[in-house]
């Protein structure tokens, strides 16, 4: 047998050291140093006599011994501890080999781990900042593999891309990976990562790994992808290609009878020529192994696989019984050769009777009481529970409850190398059935009992016992010399490797926890967006704030939420503080739209991916609420109008109300005219001249923004006294007074130039012959209109466009009346007051002067009066 091979010798030229112990804490990867000279050992193998200690070797024809597998495995040999921490990555500096057969999901030891701090990510984008990258290399077994399958972040499957970047949450964020993976299945013209040479400078081309299938994953920090440290890298590899005496082709099977007979002739097992391998038998038992089993589910299976690890660091005759196990069969050393056999019945190969016996029989007819069973019960491997030892469904048998006392009385094993509850459960029901089948004969027989062999089974008749070719196994054969042969028989029934889909149990005898994944966070749900106004502690007015709320996650372990929000242009989100509560507030946000985004933190500080929406923010520029429960009320010249007070802040401070007037009751706000004054937005109440017609009255925020809408009362009267009108001055059609800026067309007056203010005086004074006291009040129809805005350059639909032809709700122009008085002749040499603005009102006066102030507050509006007239009457 050769010599044990330590995996350094792979790696020669590694790097003379390595970094080892990366965690992610603080703001980036930190790691350790590990010593340099990484590389496994095989465990020490040992000498092919050393193995097989105990076995009885005589100059006879057969060398044989008892059975190197029993339905039991040794303690500690493959336990299900074992098999847990196969799947963790491994800090050592020294690692035996480990040897995969068929299927399974495994880790290894880290023989490189640095970090760097530049490097191209998955965008192709090169990002620079401390320790920003950690690079790793893993080792999955000493021996070429089939295949490197799916990769597991911790318990989290990942799917790849072809650039090996993981595609997965929560390494995949934003639409950016955070991990880059590698996959290499130790070929023998492996050659060494270009990527990994790229950015760490002691891995080199020399760096080949041959006949070592590794992972070089490199993760990119970011403390969201890992709250919890750097996770645990595993992956499910197909493993050893092994030799198949059927074919004469060397290629991947999880066959039971060949896996182990792979291990019989590698160097790492018991190293055995190939003439000493008796491949007829080993033919035989591949052929049982890959037999069709029916499953309860419907479908069928291959009797008996293997799927599993063999370390190198057990004794070979351990690992030998573990591969036996998952056939339920034998390997027995018989005339230099080795057999296999699996877990079927054999045909009887001769008759034993009494014509052949020398001595007196000895004869068990039961194992003692300490040694009976009536229940199979373990562990096997579960691809579906993350590779993980599962219990599968016990084996019972009623009747021998039944015998027994009624008393359970289980039996343990642990199948490691079993993937399948049902190849479990069959394994298990022959481990039952031999183990009641308890009559055990010991004779010594003529040298006739040569041609028999371990394992063999025959028949044995002794009429006094009643046994006519009943049917026993050869456990055990030994010669001494030229004496008699001494044969141990254990009793055999077909029936104890008989097996029908329905003997399956699919119930969980003990059901795992239906606990979610703690890394697999719910995201909180329905997140929704609105706004409002507050003021400032500061002093600085009114400002606008989003308000984010969402329903919580409904994991019971979450304590943190995280809010974010950016500008839907830009690319970096701005974070808010964590907060327990389903609320968060951005301050002073400005008009603009807007991208939000929250997500959970569980108390393991593992985050759920987020949840988000888009919100237009309108902000201070959000037109304000039209006046609401608009009412009037006439005392005596007076219009007192009263609303409910704004709910808008910035109405209410900094705001104000503003009031239009037009003697057409159907008029709106673009064809009427300011009457009165603005009354402060805190107020609710304004007095106003009393004029019939309508008073229309908007909001106007602290911005100057008005209401979208207009709230309206119709005034029906004028005074509460009857009034008799004594003058009137009408100036429409014509409007024949002096005009600046102004003219007329088509008997209506506009501004000249709506970049100008304009005035137009009336064509006359007022002369009432004496003093007299009397209401003035000023009859004014205007509308603001755009003269650019002709029907014939709209295009789309009439009701689509922006703007209304059917009234607007909106005025960028005004005209108010103004009037003087004097006590005199007003055609003679009067004094004059100033000018007054007149809506309504009363004096006393002999003459008085009016005109009309006209004012555009955007060049594309004009103003056109229609209508201008002034009366006074008196009681």
């Amino acid at each position: 047998m050769g010599p044990a091979v330590p995996v350094v010798a792979a790696l020669a030229g590694a790097a003379a050291s390595s970094a080892i112990g990366a965690t992610a804490i603080g703001g980036a990867f930190t790691v350790g140093l590990l010593n340099a000279g990484i590389g496994f050992s095989a465990g020490g193998a040992i000498a092919f006599t050393g193995a097989i200690a105990g076995f009885a070797v005589s100059t006879a024809v057969n060398a044989v011994g008892s059975r190197m597998v029993s339905s039991k495995p040794k303690p500690g040999a493959n336990t299900a501890q074992e098999v847990r921490g196969q799947s963790v990555m491994v800090r050592s500096s020294v690692e035996s080999h480990k040897i995969i057969y068929g299927q399974t999901r495994v880790s290894g030891p880290i023989v490189l781990v640095t970090t760097t701090n530049s490097g191209p990510d998955s965008t192709g984008a090169t990002v620079t900042a401390d320790n920003l990258f950690l690079h790793m290399v893993i080792p999955l077994a000493g021996h070429e593999v089939e295949e490197i399958g799916t990769v597991y972040l911790n318990d989290v499957a990942v799917s790849l891309d072809g650039n090996g970047f993981v595609q997965t949450a929560p390494y995949l964020k934003d639409g950016k990976s955070y991990v880059r993976i590698k996959k290499y299945l130790g070929t023998a013209s492996q050659t060494a990562d270009p990527l990994l040479m790229a950015e760490v400078s002691s891995w080199t081309s020399a760096h080949r790994l041959q006949g070592i299938p590794y992972l070089y994953i490199r993760m990119q920090w970011n403390p969201d992808v890992y709250p919890n440290g750097t996770p645990n890298v595993s992956a499910v590899v197909k493993g050893k290609k092994v030799y198949d005496p059927r074919s004469g082709l060397t290629a991947w099977t999880d066959n039971s009878a060949l896996c182990a007979r792979d291990y019989l002739a590698s160097d790492y097992g018991f190293n055995v020529d190939a003439d000493e391998l008796n491949d007829d038998f080993f033919e035989a038992a591949a052929n049982v192994c890959d037999e069709s089993v029916a499953l309860n589910a419907g479908g069928t299976q291959k009797r008996y696989t293997t799927n599993g690890v063999i370390d190198t660091a057990a004794s070979p005759l351990d690992n030998l019984n573990a591969l036996v196990a998952a056939m339920a069969g034998t390997v027995t050393y018989v005339q230099g050769k080795f057999r296999a056999y699996a877990g079927a019945y054999d045909a009887p190969v001769g008759d034993i009777d009494l014509d052949m016996v020398v001595d007196g029989i000895d004869v068990v007819e039961s194992p003692p009481r300490q040694d009976l069973f009536n229940r199979v019960q373990g562990t096997y491997v579960d691809p579906n529970k993350n590779w993980q030892p599962t219990d599968f469904p016990p084996v019972t048998n009623s009747l021998y409850e039944t015998q027994d006392g009624g008393e359970v009385i289980p039996r343990d094993v642990v199948l490691t190398l079993t993937n399948h509850p049902e190849a479990a459960q069959r394994i298990a029901k022959i481990i039952l059935e031999q183990g009641r089948q308890g009559i055990q004969v010991e004779l010594k027989l003529k040298h006739s009992a040569l041609s028999y062999a371990v394992w063999d089974t025959v028949t044995l008749t002794n009429t006094p016992l009643g046994w006519e070719s009943k049917v026993f196994r050869i456990s055990n054969l030994q010669t001494e010399g030229i004496g008699p042969i001494t044969l141990s028989l254990q009793e055999e029934s077909a029936a104890s490797y008989d097996w029908a889909a329905g003997q399956a149990s699919t119930y969980d005898a003990a059901p795992d926890t239906n606990l979610p994944s703690p890394f697999n966070v719910a995201p909180p749900v329905s997140l929704t967006v609105t706004e409002d106004l507050y003021v400032t502690r500061e002093g600085d007015g009114v400002k606008a704030k989003a308000i984010m709320s969402w329903v919580a996650s409904p994991d019971a372990f979450i304590y943190l939420y995280q809010p974010e929000y950016k500008l839907a242009s830009d690319t970096e989100w701005i974070p808010l503080p964590r907060t327990p509560s389903t609320t968060a507030e951005v301050l002073d946000i400005a008009p603009d739209i807007y991208n939000f985004r929250v997500k959970a933190i569980n108390t393991l500080n593992a985050s759920s991916v987020y949840t988000e929406t888009t919100k237009q923010i309108s902000g201070l520029a959000a037109p304000p609420t039209a006046p609401q429960n608009l009412y009037w009320t006439a005392i005596g010249g007076l219009a007192y109008l009263n609303w409910a007070p704004s709910p808008d802040l910035d109405v209410r401070i900094g705001g104000k109300y503003v009031f239009r007037y037009s003697p057409d009751t159907s008029d709106g706000w673009a064809n009427s005219t300011t009457i009165g004054n603005a009354v402060p937005g805190s107020s609710s109440q304004a007095l106003l001249p009393l004029k019939t017609g309508i008073y229309l009255v908007k909001a106007e925020d602290s911005s100057g923004v008005q209401s979208s809408t207009t709230s309206s009362v119709i005034v029906t009267q004028d005074t509460i006294y009857a009034l008799s009108v004594i003058a009137t001055l009408t100036e429409d059609p014509t409007f024949g007074g002096s005009k600046t800026n102004c003219s007329v067309s088509g008997g209506v007056l506009s501004l000249t130039d709506t970049t100008l203010p304009g005035t137009y005086l009336f064509s006359s004074k007022m002369d009432l012959g004496s003093v007299k006291r009397v209401r003035l009040t000023a009859k004014l129809k205007a509308a603001v209109v755009n003269p650019s805005d002709l029907f014939d350059s709209r295009s789309g639909l009439f009701d689509d466009a922006e703007g209304s032809f059917d009234g607007d709700d909106t005025a960028s122009a005004d005209a108010v009346v103004f009037v003087r008085s004097t006590q005199t002749d007003p055609n003679g040499s009067p004094t004059w007051t100033a000018w007054n603005r007149l809506d309504s009102g009363e004096f006393v006066a002999r003459g008085f002067d009016f005109k009309v102030e006209l004012v555009s507050y955007d060049s594309a509006f004009n103003i056109e009066i229609s209508e201008l007239e002034a009366e006074a009457a008196e009681l």
